[in-house]
């Protein structure tokens, strides 16, 4: 785990600048579309195409453990919302990253954005909440777990290097991650938490060891908290599941 963190800071210091500067456009973007009051997305949608939920066989399962997540009431995972691009439109934040991750090698694309984080959504409540990187796995029989789990670390750690980014950019994604307007602050400077969660189906895989450990990243003066969100799979495709189990849950 410790060598998947490191690779991850190397890479993402050599390229800083450029996915830096991506990342300022797109968070214009997305603080022109990303309306509380829940106005409609107009028409001109191409222009935050990048930041919609896509479909694909995968994407069902997360579509339906996010419609889950964002419920107010009769709750099966407690304090967590996922993330949202436009309320009134019921669009999720698709949050792009850089780089690829192919078997847990990153793969580093300064100029577009080649992959999705599954689910970046926000726990606890309002001051003290904190971000959640979701890594998720839909197939039962040819799932890769732990490729997921390195997924998710090297997603959690562009997550740290971008909050932590300077001239407002950090503070930028801080505000739009955890729901938040104030744009009088920077991120805190005291050591922040970031919940790396990997879901996946119930029974097939023991991740026991990832769940529960807590890896910092002191350079950038975040902990990343490792946790396992076990959920039973039919139960899900037919809406009916009551509850998850895993050290998350």
């Amino acid at each position: 785990m410790e060598q998947i963190l490191r690779e991850t800071r190397d890479e993402l210091a050599r390229n800083q600048q450029q996915w830096r500067s991506l990342y300022r456009d797109y968070v214009k973007l997305i603080r022109d579309y990303k309306v509380k009051v829940a106005q409609p997305i107009p028409n001109d949608s191409s222009r935050v195409e990048k930041f919609l939920f896509k479909e694909s066989d995968n994407n069902r399962v997360v579509k339906l453990l996010l419609d889950i997540f964002k419920k107010k009431t009769h709750k099966v995972l407690n304090d967590i919302q996922p993330v949202m691009l436009n309320r009134k439109a019921d669009m999720h934040l698709a949050m792009p990253v850089p780089f690829t991750v192919e078997a847990g090698k990153i793969k580093y694309t300064a100029t577009e954005a080649s992959e999705y984080i599954d689910i970046i959504a926000r726990k606890d409540k309002g001051f003290n909440n904190r971000p959640c990187i979701m890594s998720v796995v839909s197939d039962e029989k040819n799932g890769d777990y732990w490729l997921a789990a390195k997924r998710a670390l090297k997603y959690a750690v562009f997550m740290a290097a971008l909050l932590r980014s300077e001239n407002r950019l950090g503070y930028a994604w801080w505000n739009v991650i955890r729901d938040q307007n104030t744009d009088d602050k920077d991120v805190p400077e005291k050591t922040l938490k970031i919940d790396v969660v990997v879901a996946f189906p119930e029974g097939k895989e023991d991740l026991s060891h990832f769940a529960g450990a807590e890896e910092p990243l002191e350079e950038l003066n975040f902990d990343l908290r490792l946790h396992t969100l076990y959920y039973n799979k039919p139960a899900l495709l037919n809406g009916t599941l009551t509850k998850f189990s895993g050290s998350y849950a």
